[in-house]
C-alpha cells in the first residue's frame, strides 16, 4: 500500500485566522501569568458641608415645627441628610409666566410660606457632585424630598457651601 504523506494546505484566510487565534491565546496566557500590580486607590476625603434646601409653598405651621438641631432624612430613599443649622421663612411664591408682562415672575401664594433650611452634613466627592454620608448624590438644582420630626416636604437644593 502506498501511503501519502500528510500535507497541510492553508490558504491566506486560514493562515490569518490561525495567526489571530494564536495571538489571542498568547495574550490570555500572558494576562493570567503576569503579576498584577495593586492600584493605589485614594480614599475620598470627608469634609463638612452646608447646603440650603428651599421648601416651597409649605403650610405656615412649618415655621414653628422646623427647628435648628433636628436631623433630616430623605423621605424617598431613607438616607440621612444631616442636621438643620438654620431656618429662614419667607412668604410663599412660585415661578410663573405673566401674560400681562410677558415675562417669568415670582407670584405670591396666599396662606403659604417658603422655608429655607440650611443643613450641615459630612460629604465626599468632587466639584461635579457631593455624596452626603457616602450614599446620597447632591447637586445644586436637584429636587429633594425631606422628612423631619413632624413634617415632610419637597424642595430644591439652592446652595452648597464647602
Amino acid at each position: 500500500m502506498d501511503q501519502q504523506k500528510f500535507r497541510l494546505r492553508l490558504n491566506l484566510f486560514d493562515s490569518i485566522v490561525l495567526l489571530l487565534a494564536l495571538l489571542a491565546g498568547g495574550f490570555l496566557v500572558w494576562r493570567a501569568a503576569a503579576p498584577h500590580q495593586t492600584e493605589q486607590v485614594a480614599l475620598p476625603q470627608t469634609q463638612q458641608v452646608r447646603y440650603t434646601i428651599r421648601l416651597t409653598r409649605a403650610l405656615p405651621i412649618l415655621e414653628e415645627i422646623v427647628q435648628p438641631g433636628q436631623t433630616v432624612t430623605d423621605s424617598a430613599r431613607n438616607n440621612a441628610l444631616g442636621t438643620v443649622v438654620e431656618v429662614q421663612c419667607e412668604p410663599g411664591t412660585y415661578f410663573t409666566l405673566s401674560e400681562r408682562e410677558h415675562a417669568w415672575i415670582y407670584a405670591p401664594v396666599p396662606d403659604r410660606i417658603n422655608v429655607n433650611m440650611t443643613i450641615e452634613a459630612n460629604a465626599t466627592g468632587d466639584d461635579s457632585q457631593l455624596l452626603i454620608n457616602g450614599s446620597y448624590a447632591l447637586r445644586v438644582g436637584d429636587k429633594i424630598y425631606v422628612r423631619g420630626p413632624g413634617y415632610i416636604g419637597s424642595g430644591d437644593v439652592i446652595a452648597i457651601e464647602r
